[in-house]
């Protein structure tokens, strides 16, 4: 189970909810904050709540968890979370998490990396068609977990090469030989002591798929603000939104299922099943006509429109 907040903006006088607060995008505004969990296993959301906007997501998780019934769970956040005081708040509430680092962290210990041969690493494993080399250290009766993408590491490079010859006013190859050695690297900060390096790259690396959700729900479904005036009317609206995550995943599923991925996504779907509409001629109700490219479509999807 993935857990990730995401906020929407309001300037409504009766929305009490709506509290000014600071958010991913640095802005200070009324807003409120949404909770959503993702199952992994199921490939959809399974559940939401809304919080007050000045409520911060640690302190909103364990309710969150409570009230989802949902148990064993890990927390998974991005890297602008840690700080000691949010890390300590989850151990307080006895939760467990996986938290990137910053590369500028002070907990990092990179000296392994400086070792020839990669000889500080303890080990590889393979992730999608490359090799991730890793070492890992206790710490305060939490682990760090450090990994190099070499693939990762070498696109950093060339990319902050082409930077210099773009713009030799900010970046300077001093600074490329400074941040050498930490390029393509990661460094993940847990209470999970007892998995091992690859189970805890996995885990974060499944974050993705609740990003992506939310991404969805803004982007395609235009949820990213609402209109509503009062807290009642968002939670209907916030729920019909929610029902339209729901259709956006099975036609996901569907999609994975047909093996049509690589040709459509759920977007394409719902573009041309957007055209098929219901007119009405002389008191009766018929449906639209149906181009041949959406019809062939359909049938290969095994839907239909009644």
């Amino acid at each position: 189970m993935l857990i990730d907040a995401t906020h929407l903006l309001s300037y409504s006088k009766e929305m009490e909810i709506a509290k000014p607060g600071y958010n991913k995008d640095h802005e200070f505004s009324p807003q409120v904050n949404l909770l959503f969990v993702y199952s992994s296993t199921l490939q959809h959301p399974v559940y939401y709540r809304i919080v007050p906007g000045d409520v911060r997501e640690v302190k909103a998780f364990k309710l969150t968890l409570e009230e989802s019934s949902i148990e064993d769970a890990v927390i998974i956040a991005d890297k602008g979370f840690y700080s000691e005081g949010n890390v300590r708040q989850l151990e307080t509430e006895g939760l467990r998490f996986i938290i990137p680092l910053r590369r500028s962290s002070s907990l990092i210990d990179y000296r392994p990396l400086e070792k020839p041969h990669k000889r500080g690493f303890q080990g590889y494993f393979r992730f999608k068609n490359r090799y991730i080399w890793y070492y890992a250290y206790e710490i305060d009766n939490r682990k760090i977990h450090c990994y190099l993408d070499e693939q990762l590491k070498n696109r950093e490079e060339h990319d902050y090469l082409n930077r210099i010859s773009t713009h030799p006013e900010t970046y300077t190859i001093e600074e490329f030989h400074s941040k050498h050695s930490r390029f393509g690297t990661l460094a993940i900060l847990t209470n999970l002591t007892e998995a091992s390096s690859e189970e805890i790259y996995i885990h974060y690396k499944s974050r993705n798929n609740i990003e992506v959700m939310i991404d969805a729900m803004k982007n395609l479904l235009k949820a990213d603000h609402s209109y509503m005036r009062n807290h009642t009317s968002l939670e209907g609206w916030m729920f019909i939104t929610f029902i339209g995550l729901q259709c956006y995943y099975r036609i996901y599923k569907l999609l994975s299922e047909k093996q049509l991925l690589s040709k459509f996504s759920p977007r394409d779907i719902l573009t041309h099943l957007a055209e098929i509409k219901k007119v009405k001629i002389n008191g009766s109700w018929h449906t639209s006509e149906i181009t041949n490219k959406t019809q062939k479509l359909m049938e290969k999807l095994g839907i239909h429109i009644t």
